[in-house]
């Protein structure tokens, strides 16, 4: 067991963004998005009950729609 501050590997928890995007609010965004992966989750986990899950190239189609 850790005690409060401490990591498990015995390394202090560091996180470095690297990003073409200036904007405060992105790397905001950013960093709840990567964190949540460390805590086992994924996007759909966090998609409202009901939404119909789409593939990465209908995603990306709407951008140019």
């Amino acid at each position: 067991m850790c005690s409060p501050g401490e990591h498990p590997c015995g390394q202090p928890p560091k996180i470095t963004v690297h990003s073409e995007k200036t904007d405060e609010h992105y790397e905001g965004c950013l960093i709840h998005h990567e964190t949540g992966h460390l805590d086992g989750l994924v996007y759909t986990a966090r998609m409202n009950i009901g939404v119909v899950q789409i593939s990465v190239e209908e995603y990306r189609a709407l951008a140019f729609a």
